[in-house]
Formats: C-alpha cells, sequence, structure tokens
C-alpha cells in the first residue's frame, strides 16, 4: 500500500511544452523534440502547473496536480497562487481528475544483495495495452496517458523529496528513494480519490484469490497469503520492535456471511471510512451496500474474473518451471508472469455516503513482474512455505507463532 506524507514537501512547478508533448519545469521554453531550454521572464507571471506530493509505493511517486500561478521576478520564479480556469481553461481541463506518477530508482531493500531491474515507464505502458487489456478489458483500469517529461523537472521533485526528508515529512521508510533523473516518460493517471462529504474510497489488494497450486500433497490449512504473511510475521517477531502484520484471506472476499462481513470492516477501519463524521450516520448504509456488491455486484464480477485468470494462467505452480523445463516453455511462463502481476494489483472502489450514488472500480499496480528476473524468487519463496510446514500450520513454535488464524482453509 502507498505511504502518503504527513506533512508538506514542498511544491513542484511544471508546463507544458509549446507542442503539448513535454512537461517541462516551469520558466523555460522548449519543444517535445528540443533538449535545450532558455528562460521566459518576460511576463510578471506564468500559468503552469503545481506538483504536490500525493503519495508513494516502492516503485513510483503520484502527484496531485492544479493549475497555479507562479509569480516572476528578476531572478526567476518565486510564489504560487491558484490559477483558475479563466486564465487557464485549457490546461485545467487537462490536468481535471488525473494525477501523475513518476517511477523511482530501483535500489535494493534493505537487507538484499539484489534488486529487481529497473521497467522504463514505455515498458510499463506497453504491457498495459498488450498484455493486460486483452486479458481485462479497459472498464475496470485506471485510465493512463503516457507523457515526456524533461529531466530537470525530475532532479526538482528530488530535490523536494530530500527537503521533504530534513523536515522528516516523509515517510520514513522511503528516506533515499530518489526519482529516476534518466527516465523520458510519465503516467497520467485518473485520480481516484473520493469528493470530500460526497464520497469515499477503499483500497487493497486482492493477492492470490485462490490457492497455490504448488503444494498439492500437502493438507492444507492456509492459503497462499496467509502462509506468506504467517511466515513473514515470524521472521519479524524475531527482530526487536518488529510487531505483527494484520490482513485478511483472499479466499474470503468471493464468500459471504461472517468472514466477508469481517474483511469489509477491515477495509473500512484499514482506510479510514470509519472515522469520517459521516460513518454514525451512514455507516450501517455503507456496510450494506459494499457487502451486497461483493456478494452479487460488479465487486464480485471483477473478483470471479481475477481468479479465474489466475487459474487459467497458473495451473501448474512456479515450481513445475525448476530446472531445464523454463527454456523450452516460454509461452507458459509468460502466463504465470501475468498470473503473479494481477495478484499483486490494488483494486480502488470509490462510492458515495448515500446508497443511490455510483459504486466505481478501477485496477492498478499492473507493473510486468518479469519471469526472467523474478522466477527464481518466486520458486524460493514457494520451497520456503512447503519445507518450513507453514501451509499445513505444522512450522515450529506453532502456539506462539500462531495466536489468531484468519484464513478460510484453517476453519475448514
Amino acid at each position: 500500500m502507498n505511504d502518503n506524507a504527513s506533512g508538506s514537501i514542498p511544491e513542484v512547478y511544471a508546463a507544458f511544452s509549446d507542442d503539448g508533448g513535454l512537461l517541462a519545469i516551469a520558466g523555460t521554453t522548449t519543444t517535445s523534440n528540443s533538449t535545450t531550454s532558455k528562460s521566459t521572464i518576460s511576463k510578471s507571471s506564468l500559468a503552469c502547473i503545481a506538483l504536490e506530493y500525493f503519495s508513494e509505493g516502492g516503485a513510483n511517486v503520484v502527484y496531485s496536480l492544479r493549475p497555479a500561478l507562479v509569480e516572476k521576478t528578476i531572478h526567476g520564479l518565486a510564489g504560487a497562487r491558484l490559477g483558475t480556469t479563466t486564465e487557464s481553461p485549457n490546461l485545467a481541463r487537462r490536468l481535471q481528475g488525473k494525477v501523475l506518477r513518476l517511477r523511482k530508482v530501483q535500489e535494493p531493500a534493505q537487507g538484499d544483495a539484489e534488486t529487481t531491474p529497473y521497467v522504463p515507464t514505455a515498458e510499463v505502458e506497453r504491457y498495459l495495452h498488450e498484455g493486460i487489456e486483452p486479458r481485462l478489458g479497459t472498464d475496470y483500469l485506471v485510465k493512463h496517458d503516457m507523457i515526456k517529461v524533461d529531466p530537470k523537472l525530475i532532479k526538482a521533485c528530488n530535490s523536494a523529496l530530500a527537503t521533504g526528508e530534513e523536515a522528516k515529512v516523509r515517510p520514513k521508510r522511503r528516506k533515499g528513494d530518489r526519482l529516476n533523473e534518466n527516465e523520458p516518460h510519465a503516467l497520467l493517471l485518473d485520480d481516484m480519490r473520493p469528493e470530500p462529504g460526497v464520497s469515499f474510497m477503499i483500497e487493497f489488494k486482492p493477492k492470490w484469490l485462490s490457492d497455490s497450486p504448488n503444494p498439492q500433497r500437502l493438507k492444507r490449512r492456509r492459503c497462499r497469503t496467509c502462509a506468506l504473511r504467517t511466515m513473514r510475521n515470524a521472521e519479524k517477531g524475531k527482530k526487536a520492535g518488529r510487531s505483527p502484520t494484520a490482513g485478511f484471506c483472499p479466499l474470503a472476499l468471493t464468500s459471504s456471511g461472517a468472514a466477508l462481513e469481517k474483511i469489509i470492516d477491515h477495509f473500512l477501519f484499514a482506510n479510514g471510512v470509519q472515522d469520517h463524521p459521516l460513518w454514525k450516520s451512514h455507516g450501517d448504509r455503507v456496510t450494506e451496500r459494499l457487502a451486497q456488491d461483493f456478494t452479487s455486484g460488479s465487486t464480485v464480477t471483477l473478483l470471479s474474473r481475477l481468479r479465474e485468470l489466475e487459474n487459467d494462467l497458473d495451473p501448474h505452480g512456479c515450481l513445475s518451471f525448476e530446472g531445464h523445463q523454463q527454456l523450452q516453455n516460454e509461452g507458459a511462463l509468460d502466463d504465470l508472469e501475468l498470473a503473479m502481476t494481477l495478484r499483486d494489483c490494488t483494486i480502488f472502489a470509490r462510492l458515495t455516503w448515500e446508497p443511490s450514488g455510483p459504486l466505481e472500480l478501477r485496477l492498478a499496480d499492473l507493473d510486468r513482474k518479469d519471469w526472467r528476473t523474478r522466477l527464481e524468487r518466486w520458486c524460493a519463496t514457494e520451497r520456503a512455505l512447503i519445507d518450513g510446514g507453514w501451509y499445513e500450520g505444522a512450522e515450529k513454535n506453532a502456539d506462539i507463532l500462531r495466536p489468531r488464524e484468519i484464513c478460510q482453509l484453517w476453519a475448514s
């Protein structure tokens, strides 16, 4: 899940080039085919775009966008004030309902010897069009447009991130992460944030909607997601000050009754919906509406389609590709890759507080999980889960590590 800053990271001001093909740092004039820029201090103010830090994950930083007027001085750009649609109507229309996603440099996670190779934005966009859309269509995907970005703009954003770190307003676990200044593209995405007082949003990762096909001979008491979470919580427990990660069982997402009610309550709590002032008067109706949509509406339709694709694309599990077979089965490995990509997607559900309003569902975080760089890691994880007894609930110190089981398989 993405992190949001608890304070204010400085804004960065940008503008589209004269031909509209390049997003560059404000105060320069460029064309999308030019690598040079020059100062334009001829006017007293400049209609531009304010990039405001919104959130970030392990691979991207997301900025909200708004039209702004930046006052000019003899030395360059000074303070900004909110622009109006009268002053820059075309700009306001282009930015309406959009956020900007910029790619990070891929550095090894703390304690890891290796890192996942960097995937350029152009490759991310190509995979969405060629890999995801033919299987899922476009109705549920977050709409996206790829644009060019000036390296100077990325550098300015990195400076703002560093300033946010010094002021201790950037999430601690993202400290040191920087945007890739050699990345020439970014994605304009639909903004799924709710309208204050009108709607709210829940965000969750459905993960493995079916059990792993790998440990076929085991008497499984945990699904793949619950087994991995339990193993990781045990590893965290060995480190001082690390608390277990709460979660839910994905198998319950397409269930009903008490199990589904617990998941919906978990989502509402985790996304802060129950803290909203409208919760007291609308909470019961909101919960009932979500339960209905998870059992007979668009949500269960989407979840069922994802589960069907996972089963079709990965019928035998990653361990079936260990050894020499992987070189002879690239088509099947491409299918496995897509299944693993879908298992890491995020679902955004935005709905109104009033029961008569719409419920919008969108899928995001569908960056390609390249099997060529990840297969060995996937297999190692499966081996650890099987050999360690995590699927069967037979791990060492089971009573200490297992205070409460939430897996649907455990209850069956």
